[in-house]
């Protein structure tokens, strides 16, 4: 049975929602953990998980997009409902967490009741590009398909919720089509899914950067560069290839530099008041 981490996302700005985020693994995460997403690495994950902070700023193309994501969310949920209306959807604004795996975050779109009485996760995406996307049809035999990193999400949030079954459901904006994708719980895709997720947390627990050669192999070095980049910063000109063991060793020294700095800064400020409360008295 999954706990609750938070009672209710609503009450809480979207700020604070993203520092709550930073304490664990969300499903979202999972893909560029694991390597399965086109526009996001584990290495930007990394540096969001442990603080670091992002000078990198989002292209109003980008925001658009996300903006675009969010407020269509009930739209999908709404067309799911009409052409299965025997299925309950509900909305859920908790946030969930692994009862064994607590770093395990999840925080779902929509639960749903079937008519058999099956519960079941509905998430709801927007898209452009539906050449990843085939809708499951039983009756064909057709098992349906979406792209990895939204499937792994789904798996993340199962594994959460200890639930057998999630429906993703993409509405392609320029086809207008609603591809619906059944995916059901495989114990042993979740179990390698939550090893490959522990092994990341303790990277980010031990600050760490992510070493595992199987990573690295997975992911273009543009991806990479930029994930640094985000983070820390770079001039125009400079072309960061995060590949060598030495280039990973001297980041790491970097973000121990770093984490010492912040330390030292709270101390420093630590000081400072203490010092201002013996003036005062």
């Amino acid at each position: 049975m999954a706990k609750i981490f938070i009672s209710d996302i609503t009450s809480i700005s979207k700020e604070e929602w993203r520092q709550e985020r930073k304490k664990g693994i969300g499903g979202s995460d999972v893909g560029a953990i694991l390597g399965l997403n086109n526009y996001r690495s584990m290495f930007e994950v990394f540096y969001d998980k442990i603080g670091a902070k992002n000078i990198k700023t989002e292209s109003e193309r980008s925001k658009v997009a996300m903006e675009i994501g969010t407020r269509l969310e009930d739209l999908v949920a709404e067309m799911f409902q009409e052409r299965y209306p025997a299925i309950q959807v509900q909305e859920d604004n908790q946030m969930y967490q692994h009862s064994e795996y607590p770093f395990m975050l999840a925080n779902i779109d929509r639960n749903l009741l079937l008519p058999d009485g099956t519960q079941a996760i509905l998430e709801c995406k927007v898209i452009s590009i539906s050449d990843e996307w085939e809708s499951t049809d039983f009756c064909k035999g057709v098992p349906g398909r979406c792209p990895l990193s939204y499937e792994y999400q789904v798996r993340h949030y199962m594994a959460v919720l200890n639930c057998d079954l999630a429906i993703v459901v993409g509405l392609d904006l320029l086809t207008k089509d609603l591809h619906i994708v059944y995916v059901t719980r495989d114990i042993a895709v979740e179990q390698e899914m939550i090893a490959a997720e522990k092994e990341f947390w303790e990277m980010v627990k031990n600050r760490y950067m992510p070493l595992v050669p199987h990573y690295f192999n997975r992911l273009c070095k543009a991806i990479k560069a930029d994930a640094f980049k985000r983070f820390y910063g770079a001039s125009k000109e400079t072309v960061y290839e995060v590949a060598e063991p030495e280039e990973i060793q001297m980041f790491n020294q970097m973000n121990e530099l770093i984490i010492k700095q912040q330390f030292h800064s709270a101390e420093a400020q630590k000081a400072k008041e203490a010092k201002e409360e013996i003036a005062m008295e």
